[in-house]
């Protein structure tokens, strides 16, 4: 196994403007892009099915490869006067990773143990682990806020 040097590089950027119609209404809007990139470690159990708390299992910090980006959108629109005021608004976040999943060797296995060929300790599971990584995903939110009595 080889070292490795953990490191995120993380890169962003953010557009923003600010429009006022009148002195009571006005506009703002955002967005803003980060990129990260890098290795990080995480923590993985290698364990026969059905569970690792059922016949143990061992446990390897490994790289986790990095590389995604998010993206977030904002738009508001507010009036307001002497004694209330109105405000409607959009916020999304888009997040999209390029690394769907990691693949790892056991360290403590170099091939699949078979309990009929031999195998004398089926606990330390199989040769190659693999973990889905942060899916793809999007959150939408409609804001407002106004005047209460």
């Amino acid at each position: 196994m080889n070292f490795y040097t953990p490191e995120i590089e993380r890169r962003a950027g953010t557009l923003s403007f600010l429009y006022d119609f009148t002195a009571d209404w006005d506009i703002l809007g955002s967005y803003a892009r980060e990129h990260a990139s890098g290795r990080r470690p995480i923590g993985l159990i290698m364990n026969q099915s059905p569970s690792a708390a059922l016949s143990g299992g061992y446990g390897a910090e490994v790289p986790e490869p990095i590389d995604y980006f998010n993206n977030t959108v904002s738009v508001r629109t507010e009036y307001g006067r002497q004694k209330w005021a109105f405000q409607v608004g959009y916020l999304g976040s888009f997040f999209q990773n390029n690394i769907n999943q990691l693949t790892f060797e056991n360290p403590f296995l170099a091939a699949d143990c078979v309990a009929p060929n031999g195998c004398t300790n089926v606990t330390q599971g199989p040769a190659l682990g693999r973990v889905d990584l942060y899916p793809n995903n999007n959150a939408n939110y409609i804001t407002f806020a106004g005047p209460s009595r």
